[in-house]
């Protein structure tokens, strides 16, 4: 149905490419760390897959953990300073982040809600 646009995917994917090196292995430890609390394999998601609940779980848990979300509610300063910190054209860090503003993140579920507040598959190479 769509392609993967979860925003905070780049925590194993695109953080990857954009990010500088220490931000990088941060961020690649706290998806780590929620993936296998959360039953997620690295390699189980392929590109264009609609995510699973286990991915939706890791990316909710990744936000949570980089205080990108609380309570349900996306911490919008943090998520500003976290898109520019992996080098996101800024003219769209502003759409996103006005998209974002109001989604509530509650249950792992709620992540899809993100996806259309996202522009990642040109970004995303892997």
């Amino acid at each position: 149905m769509f392609p993967v646009k979860v925003l905070f995917v780049f925590a194993s994917i695109v953080v990857q490419l954009w990010a500088d090196d220490d931000v990088r292995a941060k961020d690649l430890a706290i998806f780590r760390e929620c993936a296998e609390a959360n039953g997620l394999k690295m390699g189980d998601h392929k590109r264009g897959e609609k995510p699973s609940a286990e991915m939706l779980c890791t990316i909710k848990c990744t936000m949570e953990k980089k205080n990108l979300l609380s309570g349900g509610k996306i911490q919008i300063e943090e998520t500003k300073k976290d898109l520019i910190s992996h080098n996101h054209d800024k003219d769209k860090i502003d759409k996103i982040i006005d998209c974002m503003k109001g989604i509530e993140v509650s249950e792992c579920s709620d992540v899809e809600k993100l996806m259309d507040c996202t522009d990642m598959d040109e970004k995303m190479r892997y």
